[in-house]
């Protein structure tokens, strides 16, 4: 049961270690410090505490958990791709570097959105979209 709460993203985690050809233990460092990194574990969440009335808003929260999940996926097999994982802190101490201020912003936009007492499906859906636009920058 202590595990369940990580089991979400155990494909993730295999289909990255595949395609960059490295451990799946190697990968799943690389993953959950990355999601520590840019609080992706608390913003998921905010998507699974979202308040769900009718079909509709049971649609746009799933959209929104697939889409941060898939913006996780793509942003660890970049940052693997790009700065390899022979220390995984090393690799990302390396890409937060090299994309700092992108990745202040991010961090900076989580925190405040943190403060606030009520989360919605607007700012939910502005911090995805600031994950993909880190997806995007280091394309």
């Amino acid at each position: 049961i202590a595990c369940a709460e990580f089991s979400y993203a155990a494909l993730d985690v295999v289909e990255i270690a595949s395609s960059t050809k490295i451990s799946v233990a190697k990968s799943a460092m690389v993953f959950f410090a990355l999601g520590e990194k840019l609080n992706l574990l608390w913003l998921r969440d905010m998507i699974e505490k979202l308040v769900v009335i009718g079909p509709w808003h049971a649609h746009a929260r799933g959209v929104l958990r697939d889409e941060l999940f898939e913006h996780h996926n793509l942003l660890t097999q970049t940052v693997v791709n790009k700065y390899g994982v022979k220390n995984p802190e090393d690799t990302l101490n390396k890409w937060i570097s090299a994309n700092k201020d992108t990745v202040k912003s991010v961090r900076n936009m989580l925190q405040q959105m943190r403060s606030e007492k009520n989360i919605d499906y607007a700012t939910v859906m502005v911090a995805v979209r600031s994950i993909n636009n880190l997806v995007v920058a280091n394309q």
